[in-house]
């Protein structure tokens, strides 16, 4: 099964949701902030998912490097 992983970003807060290829809600939408606390919250919340995960989210000017960074590490 694969999890969609849908990120709106912004400045200061990002917000997040999954739901799985079967459209079942596997995350109740959350709010985080652009750091690395935060972001850690994020992959410890993606943990328990089955490794095929798509994250999407749209460009923002700069405002998503930092994650997009975090992620790839």
């Amino acid at each position: 099964m694969v999890s969609d992983v849908g990120i709106a970003i912004a400045k200061l807060n990002h917000f997040e949701a999954a739901i799985s290829s079967d459209d079942e809600n596997l995350i109740e939408p959350f709010k985080f902030t652009n750091d690395a606390v935060d972001f850690q919250l994020l992959v410890s919340k993606l943990e328990s998912f089955d490794k095929n995960i798509i994250i999407v989210f749209e460009s923002r000017s700069h405002y998503g490097n930092n994650l997009v960074l975090f992620l790839a590490a």
